[in-house]
Order: structure tokens, then sequence, then C-alpha cells
């Protein structure tokens, strides 16, 4: 019974998507379009180069020294070896989706134990600095401080949910020690199947993101979306204050360029801004899925750790605004549309996340030194 219910959603949703592909034909063909150019501008330039540096560092064995160095402190806060700190360390530098896939990675090559990726996936797949503080906190609330409280408490609730995840589930961690690092054999390889690897990934990505902006196109140009906020309003909430976070729900881009419209309401408007983050938006998660499906590993970790690091990050945000006092005021200015500032400060910001990722290279390479 369950199974042909299943069948039955399935294909009839595909047949609506036949329906509104041929009734909205235009709409499907500037979605399409708009997602392209997402892509193009945004998706390609800020992930693509951290797809290659995860593959590189699994490849290496890098991921065996972080063992080492992080043996002690990922099992009695998270309850996970110490390689776990590599997808945690690129998933806050990098976004969405490089922390599930080098869970994923970690899980094929050997590294981790399935248990173990399930337990990361719950809080290892986060959104880089790059986007909140560039594309969320200056570009939608004009505000430096603003993106600042929303990378502190996504960080925070991330770790938060590991720990609850540690306490309450127990320890996952792996008994045995990874075998000792090998030397390199034919890098020029392993550079050149990182970037092939790379793009097939960031392809896939790309893929996600196109289909939902469709998707979104056809959410708003059929009604649904009215439909949707007027029921919400029947019930006493705030159809425009609602608005942003049901477009987040299904696409985080979309739905954190709606907050706009609301980002005087700081109380609502950050809080907001806070869960759509968390959550990710289905295209995430369906971007995340296609990695650890292809891996062997279950899904519903993943999507229960987004709805409850969604949940935190927009409680510990209202929290953090109403009670700390601090306000963020400090705009920039010069700049009339959000998608001006983005593509003016995106090489900014991506910058400093290339910074990051050269720091961890750094501090790698000198405890490798200072072992030898």
């Amino acid at each position: 019974m369950k199974k042909r219910l299943t069948s039955f959603i399935f294909y009839g949703a595909v047949l609506l998507f036949a329906v509104l592909l041929t009734a909205f034909s235009d709409i499907a063909l500037s979605s399409a379009k708009s997602g392209v150019s997402i892509c193009l501008e945004i998706i390609i330039p800020s992930l693509f180069p951290f797809f290659v540096f995860s593959s590189l560092l699994i490849s290496s064995g890098a991921a065996n020294r972080l063992y080492r160095i992080f043996s002690g402190s990922m099992p009695r806060l998270f309850g996970v070896s110490g390689v776990g700190a590599l997808p945690l360390i690129l998933g806050f530098i990098g976004g969405y989706p490089i922390g599930s896939k080098t869970v994923s990675e970690l899980y094929t090559s050997g590294h981790i134990s399935k248990k173990e990726a399930h337990r990361l996936l719950f809080f290892a797949g986060n959104t880089g600095p790059a986007f909140i503080l560039g594309a969320v906190g200056t570009a939608v609330f004009r505000s430096i401080t603003a993106g600042g409280i929303l990378y502190l408490t996504h960080i925070l609730s991330a770790l938060l949910i590991g720990i609850i995840c540690r306490v309450i589930l127990g320890d996952v961690s792996s008994q045995n020690e990874l075998s000792e690092t090998k030397a390199l054999e034919n890098p020029a390889k392993l550079f050149t199947n990182a970037v092939t690897g790379a793009f097939a990934s960031i392809l896939n990505v790309c893929a996600f993101v196109i289909i939902f902006s469709v998707i979104s196109g056809f959410f708003i140009e059929s009604g649904c979306m009215e439909f949707l906020i007027s029921l919400l309003g029947l019930i006493g909430l705030d159809p425009v204050k609602c608005r942003p976070v049901i477009i987040g729900f299904f696409e985080i881009a979309s739905g954190i360029t709606s907050l706009k419209d609301i980002s005087a309401d700081i109380c609502f408007a950050l809080p907001a801004a806070g869960f759509i983050l968390g959550w990710g938006g289905l295209s995430v998660q369906c971007q995340s899925v296609s990695f650890t499906s292809g891996a062997g590993l279950r899904s519903a970790p993943f999507f229960l750790g987004k709805l409850l690091h969604g949940v935190t990050a927009a409680l510990m945000t209202w929290l953090f605004v109403n009670f700390s006092g601090i306000q963020p005021v400090f705009s920039f200015t010069g700049h009339q549309t959000v998608k001006s500032f983005i593509f003016d400060y995106l090489g900014l910001f991506y910058s400093a996340d290339c910074a990051l990722a050269g720091a961890v290279i750094l501090i790698i390479t000198k405890i490798k030194n200072e072992k030898n």
C-alpha cells in the first residue's frame, strides 16, 4: 500500500510538472535562465575551488593527519573520529554542499564508518561566510554586524546540535587508528582526478539550482504561493512576513533575497534569515542527498539535522538580537540593488574563504615538517 501511494504521488508530480511546462513555457525559460545566471556568477566561482580542495585533502592523506590532530577533541565533543573535523571545517568556510560531499568521500574512502558519516550529516553541512556576510548581511540587511550575528549563530547552533547528538546518542567514533600516511604517488594524477571530479560535482549542484529555479517560478506563477500565504493569514500569521520564509523553504537564495522587503523589522527578519540559512532549502537538500545517496548513506539524518539547525539558529539569533544589546547599524552605501552589491563584494569574501583554506594547509604542512 505504501509503495502504491509513493508511486501515485511520484507519477502525479511528474504529470503536473509536464502540464506546468506546457502552460507556463515562458516562465520555465526565464526561470531556467535565472538559475543558469546564479550558477555562472555565484555557485561555480564560490564552490568549485573548494570541491577541488576537499578532494585533494582526502586523496593526499591529509585526513590521516587531521585524525591525529583532532583525535582528542572530536570524540569528546561530537562522538566522531578526529578526521570528522575535515567536513566540519570545510563546511564552515566553503558552504553548502561541501560538508555532505566531504562526508561521503570520507566514508567511501574508508576513513569513517557509516555511523560516523550519519552523525556528521547532522551538523557538518553548513553555509559559508561568503554568502552569509556578503549576500545576506550587507546586501540584504545592509549591515556587516547583521551578517556577523548570523554567521556566529549559524556556527554555534551547528556545534550545539553536534554536542547534543553526542550526549543523547553516544560515541560512534572508530576505535582503530588510520594507517600511516604514505608518500604521495603521482601528484599530477591526484590533481587531475580532483579537478575532473569537482567539475562533475559542480554540474550536479548547478542542475538542482536550475530545476528548483523553474519549480519556484511555477510555484509563484500558478498562484500556489499566494494561496499558501492566504491560508497562513487565516490563522493569524502575517502574510508579508511569512512569504520570504515559505520561499526560503524551497530555495535559499530566493528566500534570503525576499527578506529585503522586511529587513527593517530586525527582530523578525534576522531570526527568519537564521532559519533559512540553517535549513538550506529543498534545493540544497537535494544537492547534498545526491552525494550521500551515491555513497550509500541515508538521507534522513541530513534532513533532520538541517531542520534542527534552522530552528536552533532562529531561536539563537532571536535571543542574541533581543538580549545582547548589539544592533546591526553599520551600512554599506552606494549599491542600489542586491545583485550589484553581491557582484562587487563577492571577490572580497571569496578571497577571505581562500585565505582560511590556505591557513588550514599551512597548519597541516607545518605539523608534518615538525614531525619529520
